[in-house]
């Protein structure tokens, strides 16, 4: 048994406050630091010293960029922060202002929702990159070929919802779907540029450009997306999922049906 001194076992988040050290592990070559000095075993989602924090996450998600860090000015083409944290909170408005809109789409492929019956799915989409603060923002392309990354992502989220207690349903994952998918197109058009060749699913594309839809957008800094989606998730909690951003309120943003 490998046995690590901890000094401080309450700060470091690996024991209860006021167990004294030693603290003795059998698989830290698996943990990784974590803000506040703390450990994480993001293989073990049920790892004992495991410690969830929204601030962690926060944290994490706001200092990662999308897309791989391909944002630029695309004016002048400088590099700009755009992060997993700010697409989070853009993802949780649009789920929650634009349900009934995204559930119309949905409903033309004969997926039917009612929203009388199922809790809105802000939470789910705040949250829906979680496991990312632990497991990083990976590309699409490629984390299919990391072997068992889709299992080990699927376990984590799993622990994370639970923790968290965000509200999960195959109506509400397919709505936050549609709108993570869509901004996939909307950052794309305004923060990386246009392809050399369209998408295979180019036809997916909304139809609507970023500015449209998010009111007031553009990129945050790193320390305004952590708080941002603090806030966001204490907002969320505290009406259940159930209200109008104030920055969307009568202002007509959102996601748009066509005619």
């Amino acid at each position: 048994m490998n046995t690590l001194s901890v000094p401080n076992a309450p700060s470091l988040g690996l024991r209860g406050a006021g167990s004294p050290p030693p603290f003795d592990v059998t698989d830290f070559e698996y943990a990784c630091q974590i803000l506040g000095g703390k450990y994480f075993w993001p293989l073990n989602p049920e790892h004992p010293s495991n410690r969830f924090l929204i601030e962690d996450i926060a944290h994490s998600l706001a200092n990662q960029a999308r897309w791989g860090g391909w944002i630029n000015d695309l004016k002048t083409g400088e590099p700009l922060h755009y992060s997993v944290a700010q697409h989070s909170v853009h993802v949780a408005d649009l789920t929650n202002v634009s349900r009934g809109a995204v559930s119309a789409l949905l409903a033309k492929q004969g997926y039917v929702i009612d929203w009388e019956k199922i809790p809105s799915p802000a939470g789910r989409g705040l949250m829906h990159d979680a496991t990312e603060a632990y497991l990083i923002d990976i590309p699409r392309p490629i984390k299919g070929e990391l072997g068992d990354y889709y299992a080990i992502e699927k376990r984590l989220d799993r622990k994370i919802m639970q923790v968290f207690d965000i509200p999960v349903t195959p109506a509400i994952d397919a709505v936050v779907k549609w709108v993570d998918n869509a901004m996939i197109f909307w950052e794309r058009d305004a923060l990386v540029g246009q392809p050399e060749l369209p998408y295979l699913n180019e036809n997916m594309h909304p139809g609507t450009s970023i500015y449209e839809v998010i009111p007031d957008f553009r990129p945050w800094s790193a320390a305004e997306a952590k708080q941002r989606f603090i806030e966001k998730f204490y907002e969320i909690k505290r009406f259940h999922g159930d209200f109008v951003p104030t920055e969307y309120a009568g202002r007509g943003y959102g996601v748009k049906i066509a005619a």
